[in-house]
């Protein structure tokens, strides 16, 4: 697929949760990649995990908890190493690490938990990544030509339209997000358009801890490409169909 010299093009992928990927979206990625030959890869952020932090780690289930703590940070570091983002929004899961950092009176933990910090964060940087946003609504944003990318603080149905009036930067703009690991486009009612659209998720559909609530019936894997020429951009999204990908821009 060769690339127009005046054009820029952009793959955006996120919500992969570490050892909770689904492999067969991450190759599709990589192969979609191969032929588009992006010029920035956005990863939207939650690239791993950390299930076992979240529920924390009793005395009876210690051992089994490290040890899918250690597959979860392996994966992910395992992932942006193929995938070589140009920019990495954190998610709300990596941020996880930094808020149980605040509130630990354990220095064992306390060290425990930058070890790990230290390591994704390593391995981002190790990828060739230079763009890292933390996950604050102050910060984790990226601006790239008309384009907004953004990991999402918002839950619920009008989420896509609260992130895209807080967060759209000007008329005709258009928002990304992930979070919510659904596939939808949403265009703006407002004076020169403008649209939004949540990225879908790189994730298994099928995850445990969120395995009663009815909004996961929406998630679909997915990924986006976007092309944009000025302020003219044109995005896509992948689909799975009948079990065979249907990629953005393909002839």
């Amino acid at each position: 697929m060769s690339r127009d010299p005046l054009e820029t093009r952009v793959v955006v992928m996120g919500d992969n949760h570490g050892n909770h990927s689904d492999h067969d979206t991450l190759k599709a990625i990589l192969a979609f990649c191969k032929e588009f030959k992006p010029h920035y890869r956005v990863h939207l952020g939650d690239n791993w995990d950390l299930a076992a932090l979240r529920r924390g780690v009793g005395n009876q289930d210690r051992e089994a908890s490290q040890a899918a703590l250690l597959e979860d940070i392996e994966a992910g570091c395992q992932w942006v190493e193929q995938y070589r983002p140009t920019h990495f929004l954190m998610g709300n899961h990596e941020h996880r690490i930094r808020e149980l950092m605040h509130v630990t009176d354990s220095i064992t933990r306390l060290e425990a938990l930058q070890g790990i910090d230290a390591k994704m964060r390593r391995a981002i940087r190790d990828s060739g990544c230079r763009v890292v946003k933390e996950y604050t609504v102050q910060d984790n944003f990226v601006d790239l030509g008309p384009l907004t990318f953004t990991h999402g603080f918002y839950h619920g149905n009008d989420a896509i339209l609260k992130t895209a009036h807080r967060f759209n930067s000007g008329p005709g703009r258009a928002v990304v997000m992930g979070h919510l690991h659904r596939a939808e486009q949403h265009n703006l009612e407002r004076r020169g358009g403008g649209a939004v659209w949540i990225n879908g998720c790189a994730c298994d559909l099928n995850l445990q801890y969120a395995e009663r609530r009815p909004s996961t019936l929406r998630w679909q894997n997915s990924f986006m490409a976007f092309i944009y020429r000025g302020e003219d951009y044109i995005g896509r999204q992948a689909h799975r169909f009948a079990g065979r990908w249907v990629m953005p821009f393909s002839k």
